[in-house]
């Protein structure tokens, strides 16, 4: 499953529309997920610069290294340069074929390194936010892709319950997960978009390690009486998604019930809250709200969520300090978190799109506490 070269098309189209009417000859890009976004081309980031140009009128214009000329799509104008770091500096060399098309009024992204920007500021270069405006609202087709990478998400946290039992180590658990998963997508998917990161991953921590929102696997071995999270995302055609879920290694003792029960009800109160119309701070206050007045609020090291689409963690940003309104098709995650140093951590996680009357979880894994009682 991928994603027409006729709805890169219609992305660049859009995108020369919106240049037009801020005045601008073409918009540059070098983060890896914006010129996939806006020219379909997936690569490997590495040392070697390279950039998408959409101009005002014609087709994207590639600048990249000679490895990556192979693969580049059908629908797009590329040039060439041997291998880094070469004579003259790649930055330069973009720069000079930006100038030889005459293209000086040019739109940039705001992560653009200041070493760039001081190479690339004899343009008349400006800050522009067309391609993150246009990634926060997703259309028909990405929906249909993250979707599908939501069943595999929801899949592997199958798969991970199927794997978890006492002696197993947390890194065995995430890879006979991630091939049982991958082995899967090969049978069913058509065609696979490579990406950064690969086709599915995810994170195990049991008991301590649990309390580590972002613990690596590790040779840790699961141990009876145990909470466990299992979290774990999936990719299809580039689109992302997310499935978390908090399980425990036999009967949970009542304070790993409470904490559950705490984090259960917070994700709940969150996903109520998630609606077109709505700050995302707001969404996010409803949230972890719960877990204050829970009592819990010194276990709290995180937001409600975040972003989904091309990248895992994008915008917008389920947090106090992101006023964006939601639209409908967004995309969010609902995930808060409680974590007890030394003793475990509790994190359920949906991918949520939003409507119009509210959030639809995409991925709906069983949640309750009796359905997560393994062994």
């Amino acid at each position: 499953m991928k994603l027409s070269s006729e709805f890169y098309q219609k992305i660049c189209h859009k995108i020369q529309d919106t240049l037009d009417t801020q005045s601008l000859d073409a918009l540059l890009l070098f983060e890896p997920a914006n010129i996939a976004y806006a020219t379909g081309f997936f690569h490997l980031r590495t040392e070697r610069p390279l950039a998408a140009v959409i101009p005002r009128e014609g087709v994207p214009l590639l600048l990249i290294p000679l490895l990556e000329v192979d693969h580049v799509p059908e629908h797009t104008e590329v040039e060439t340069y041997f291998d880094y770091p070469g004579e003259i500096n790649r930055i330069e060399w973009i720069k000079s074929h930006l100038k030889k098309r005459a293209l000086v009024n040019v739109g940039i992204e705001d992560s653009l390194a200041i070493s760039s920007h001081k190479i690339l500021s004899d343009l008349k270069i400006r800050s522009s936010s067309i391609i993150s405006q246009m990634r926060l609202v997703k259309t028909p087709e990405e929906v249909v892709l993250i979707s599908k990478a939501a069943e595999y998400a929801d899949y592997a946290v199958e798969r991970a319950v199927h794997h978890t039992r006492p002696g197993v180590t947390e890194f065995e658990i995430n890879e006979r997960t991630r091939m049982d998963v991958s082995e899967r997508m090969l049978e069913e998917l058509e065609e696979i978009v490579p990406v950064q990161g690969g086709m599915c991953g995810g994170l195990v921590g049991s008991g301590k390690n649990g309390a580590l929102p972002h613990g690596l696997p590790s040779s840790k071995k699961v141990e009876k009486g145990e909470s466990i999270i299992l979290s774990f995302g999936a990719a299809v055609g580039g689109y992302q998604a997310e499935s978390e879920r908090t399980g425990f290694v036999g009967s949970p003792a009542p304070e790993q019930k409470e904490a559950f029960e705490v984090m259960y009800e917070a994700q709940k109160k969150g996903g109520e809250a998630v609606r077109a119309g709505v700050k995302c701070s707001d969404v996010n206050e409803q949230c972890l709200q719960v877990i204050r007045e829970r009592g819990y609020e010194r276990y709290l090291r995180h937001r409600m969520g975040h972003g989904i689409g091309l990248q895992g963690h994008e915008p917008p940003w389920i947090e106090e300090g992101d006023t964006t309104v939601l639209q409908e098709n967004m995309v969010i995650s609902n995930e808060p978190g409680v974590y007890i140093p030394g003793f475990g951590g509790f994190r359920h996680s949906d991918t949520v799109l939003v409507t119009k009357t509210g959030g639809n979880a995409l991925t709906t894994c069983p949640k309750t506490l009796d359905s997560l009682v393994i062994g």
